[in-house]
């Protein structure tokens, strides 16, 4: 009940009958209203009430009745009625009631017994067996039981948990969170840079009349999409120039070199052939105006 272990308890008596909210009490001895959410209640259907004997205080704090410690016997047997819903578990184990409970020598006994039948099962009686004691055979239940059963042992071979393990769990899941956070931005970032290098990239075909300003590509730029070495954007302008055109192999070849990178210290030196050199020039002259266009956009 609201989370707090009331132990086991004596049935002696259970109703069905419909509840007034305003009638429930809280902690603070105030009665309850539609709008808290301490229980669920419908008043328009009747609920189960059980009448259970509880090991209780004997002093109230104000209207609240708090659990008792068997341990230290400061406390006594009382009737209190609860909801179905609050039970948690239920034993097989039997007692005998004695009907007179108005008599404080009668409930004397009532705890006594109560206390001795706790001792003998350790402070756990033997649960109620759905199946050997209350014989239900249903398939639909019997498999939700095996379901039970299956997490139970599932929980046992976890073995015991931690405070410290608990609190790496959390660290764990917060760091979890974190990253998920920082994955979720950088993929943003880059969405944002490549929307950015797409916008710049639109603008240098157009400069170079590769594609039209309704970005139809054009011949130049179909051509330039076949190239898939160097640089496409200054190929492209040597091919539609004509600047292979005529060539010996041999100077081709020099001149396809020229496209290729290496790792060279030093500056660059113009060949001394002046046919090659009169290619080479051309080819700077075409590698200079894609990188204006490059640096203008």
């Amino acid at each position: 009940v609201n989370k707090i272990d009331w132990g086991w308890g004596i049935v002696i008596n259970f109703t069905r009958r419909r509840i007034n909210v305003k009638s429930v009490l809280k902690p603070d001895g105030q009665g309850l209203s539609k709008s808290d959410k301490i229980i669920d209640i419908d008043e328009n259907k009747p609920v189960l009430i059980i009448d259970v004997m509880l090991y209780v205080q004997k002093k109230l704090e104000g209207n609240e009745i708090k659990p008792g410690d068997t341990q230290k016997k400061n406390g006594m047997l009382g009737i209190v009625p609860i909801m179905l819903s609050c039970v948690d578990d239920l034993s097989k184990v039997q007692m005998k009631i004695i009907h007179d409970l108005h008599d404080k020598k009668n409930i004397k006994k009532m705890e006594n017994f109560y206390f001795e039948l706790m001792k003998r099962f350790d402070w756990y009686p033997p649960p109620l067996d759905p199946v050997k004691d209350m014989e239900i055979d249903d398939a639909e239940f019997l498999d939700y039981l095996k379901k039970i059963e299956g997490l139970e042992k599932n929980i046992e071979n976890l073995g015991q948990i931690t405070d410290e393990d608990l609190r790496n769990w959390l660290k764990r899941d917060e760091l979890k969170k974190e990253y998920e956070q920082l994955t979720r931005q950088t993929a943003k970032l880059g969405a944002m840079v490549a929307a950015d290098d797409l916008k710049k990239m639109k603008r240098v075909l157009r400069r170079l009349d590769m594609i039209s300003e309704d970005e139809i590509v054009k011949i130049k730029g179909k051509v330039a999409s076949e190239v898939s070495a160097a640089n496409e954007l200054v190929i492209t302008e040597l091919l539609i120039n004509g600047n292979f055109q005529k060539m010996e192999p041999e100077a081709l070849a020099a001149l396809c070199s020229c496209l290729v990178f290496t790792d060279t210290k030093g500056e660059a030196q113009e060949p001394k052939n002046p046919l090659l050199a009169d290619y080479y020039s051309k080819l700077i002259t075409i590698v200079k105006k894609v990188a204006a266009v490059y640096v203008e956009c």
